[in-house]
């Protein structure tokens, strides 16, 4: 089955003011394997608050009790080591680099 190319929207408002902050949800649907992807966006001025650290692992547990998720994925450039940071500061593992990654297709 491929995955469903509509993704689960979340976006992040601070508690104190409800600016938005960011946003996050479950994309590369794939409801027979219970496989997605977690992807991530922080407005730079909210980076190093722990927020998208908790808003993953809010998605994590989510998608294991309601979506019954077997693997929960995170990809994100070797380079960018803040995003990196939010995934191993929620669980996550690093398994491999992908060096012909099909996202990292430029035109």
């Amino acid at each position: 089955m491929r995955p469903s190319s509509n993704p689960m929207s979340l976006h992040l408002f601070l508690k104190s003011s409800g600016q938005f902050v960011g946003s996050s949800g479950l994309h590369n649907l794939n409801w027979e394997a219970g496989c997605f992807e977690i992807g991530y966006w922080l407005r730079t001025s909210a980076v190093g608050q722990g927020l998208m650290t908790e808003a993953v692992q809010g998605i994590v547990d989510w998608a294991a009790h309601h979506l019954d998720a077997k693997r929960l994925e995170i990809r994100c450039d070797p380079r960018n080591h803040r995003s990196q940071h939010v995934a191993e500061q929620a669980g996550f593992h690093r398994e491999a680099v992908l060096h012909q990654n099909r996202s990292a297709q430029w035109a």
